[in-house]
């Protein structure tokens, strides 16, 4: 690892103390002029860090760049080897660049499973149906995990449900009186707002029609103004007022919850699952219009099945199990 990332990962796990230069220097086996250029190419970067005679250096509390320096100590669920979570200033879309690694890899076998990529920025960030996700920098989490399916496919299917309350539940850590809904299948909602968008992706083997890998991307907005969003979101999308300084501990959060409630998906554990998700979900009950090309259809969806599905009733008191596509709420522009 270069020296100005092992400075970087001293200075994060001893975010906003002050640590000495001699310090730094005796703990890498570096010059102390090492010290001093690695922390003027991380303000370059731009972290803010100060420097105080006698002191020494002071990673401020409010320094907010996603790293995997900053991301690392805050993951407790399950050891993590650093170069299974790479973070990315820019990319096209981290569900992208998972698919490049996947295409790369020789073998199956060595498929790099449980691989994390996050990214500062995307630039061609994907939602659901192809739509164009907004991806702004210097905000928000953007992340893509690499998996391997469940041992079926309809547990493979539940992933989105994973995902979702997974997110709920980070949001619920950071802020403890807020209730954060899901909205079926993969939008979260905060204050009545649209925050977070889930995309699955499969990858299937041509032959056998298998599905070897899944790819779930993650993005969820966190300290975005309103001005920035475009004109067509303003109305309807949201942002988490997330304290500044905190999208790292935020992030390793989120990936904590997911690796927890995908190895309970694994194990079997889908009763557990099923019922965070229906805690949350903001749908049952409701008025909605199902979406659908050939014409939009009105129902009240009235559960949640063990499978995931949304359980609906159409206006001609037809019921049906919804395990995929879009609904909208009847009495609102969601």
């Amino acid at each position: 690892m270069p020296i100005k990332d092992q400075v970087l990962a001293l200075l994060e796990s001893k975010k906003g103390e002050a640590v000495s230069g001699e310090m730094l220097a005796e703990s890498l086996g570096v010059s102390r002029t090492a010290i001093w250029k690695s922390v003027k190419d991380l303000r370059k970067n731009g972290y803010q860090i100060d420097a105080a005679t006698r002191r020494g250096y002071v990673l401020a509390d409010s320094s907010d760049i996603l790293s995997l320096q900053g991301i690392l100590p805050f993951l407790t669920e399950m050891p993590f080897a650093a170069e299974r979570v790479q973070v990315f200033p820019t990319l096209d879309s981290t569900n992208a660049e998972a698919k490049r690694h996947i295409a790369v890899a020789p073998s199956r076998a060595e498929i790099p499973y449980d691989s994390i990529l996050i990214a500062e920025q995307q630039t061609a960030g994907q939602g659901h149906r192809n739509r164009a996700y907004f991806s702004p920098s210097g905000s928000s989490i953007y992340m893509s995990f690499v998996l391997r399916p469940a041992e079926s496919v309809t547990r493979t299917r539940l992933i989105p449900l994973v995902a979702a309350v997974a997110v709920c539940e980070t949001i619920e850590v950071f802020f403890p009186e807020e209730v954060p809904g899901i909205k079926w299948v993969n939008d979260i909602f905060f204050e009545g707002k649209k925050i977070s968008g889930i995309r699955t992706e499969a990858i299937t083997d041509v032959e056998s029609g298998d599905i070897e890998t899944v790819i779930l991307g993650i993005g969820l907005n966190i300290n975005v103004p309103k001005r920035r969003l475009p004109d067509e979101l303003k109305e309807t999308t949201g942002s988490l007022p997330l304290r500044i300084g905190k999208r790292n501990e935020f992030a390793a959060t989120l990936i904590n919850r997911i690796r927890i409630h995908y190895q309970r998906l694994l194990d079997g554990n889908v009763e557990a699952l099923i019922r965070d998700y229906r805690v949350r979900s903001f749908v049952v009950g409701k008025r909605i219009w199902v979406l659908d090309p050939k014409g939009n259809k009105a129902a009240v969806v009235t559960g949640i099945g063990e499978d995931g599905a949304l359980l609906v009733t159409y206006d001609d008191n037809t019921q049906a199990r919804l395990m995929s596509g879009e609904i909208q709420l009847a009495e609102s522009n969601l």
